[in-house]
């Protein structure tokens, strides 16, 4: 057994107890609390700073980039149906009994191929031989015609005068002589239809200068000449491409 020598055993390993031990401990304790909270405000501001920038480089560059291209195709509306409906606008004077001038419109049939040429016949019938190539035009201009007449002008043709299919100035005028509704045999002249559903048996007369007369035309050489025009030569077409007025009671006396 150990003597007892009566001096007291101080605690080995552990802290010092007592005002001084418990002092140092808060000190310890307070230092690593501030440490502690440095790192959160360290870390906190960085990540503050990183969301700062971060919002900001995606503003601009939304910005550099434009605005998003759209995925929607914008709706074309092709024109179909330029110029204006067939009528008095096409046909002057209105005057009956009187011949008129007229210009051919197609409005009513955009599946010739707008602007179109009116063929014009040797007879009241689409069975007889052309008496033109390429004229009559509706209108002139730059245009997706599928027929390249009706995109040059005539030498002579203004620029007031082409390329305006609102305008009758802008097409071939042609001259009615008189209007029939039977061949000369005695037969009813064709019914011709546009693609509205209208349709007449009416065919105009109109004087052909000679120098629009094919010269590859079957009937070239054979045609009439106008009575009293010296120059101009008979040749026919239906009233519903040139206006489709209607019957202006001036008969031809022959066909």
């Amino acid at each position: 057994m150990a003597a007892d020598t009566g001096q007291a055993v101080k605690p080995t390993g552990g802290a010092e107890e007592g005002p001084a031990g418990a002092a140092g401990t808060r000190k310890f304790s307070r230092e690593r609390l501030k440490q502690r909270g440095a790192k959160f405000w360290a870390g906190g501001a960085s990540a503050v700073f990183i969301t700062v920038i971060g919002s900001w480089l995606t503003v601009w560059s939304v910005f550099l980039a434009g605005p998003h291209a759209s995925t929607t195709t914008p709706p074309s509306q092709a024109i179909i149906n330029p110029g204006h409906l067939p009528g008095r606008d096409d046909v002057t004077p209105m005057t009956a009994g009187q011949k008129f001038y007229a210009v051919p419109n197609f409005y009513e049939f955009p599946a010739c191929g707008r602007p179109c040429w009116l063929p014009l016949y040797e007879s009241p019938t689409e069975q007889s031989a052309p008496v033109t190539n390429n004229w009559p035009c509706e209108f002139y201009g730059p245009n997706a015609s599928t027929e390249p007449s009706c995109v040059q002008p005539p030498s002579g043709r203004t620029s007031a005068e082409m390329a305006d299919p609102a305008d009758k100035n802008s097409g071939d005028k042609v001259l009615v002589v008189c209007q029939l509704t039977q061949i000369s045999k005695g037969d009813p002249t064709p019914t011709i239809h546009n693609q509205v559903g209208k349709s007449s048996d009416i065919w105009d007369m109109v004087a052909v200068q000679a120098s629009e007369v094919s010269s590859d035309s079957p009937a070239f050489g054979r045609l009439h000449q106008v009575h009293g025009m010296p120059g101009f030569y008979e040749a026919f077409a239906p009233d519903l491409w040139l206006g489709n007025t209607g019957w202006h009671n001036i008969p031809c006396s022959s066909a």
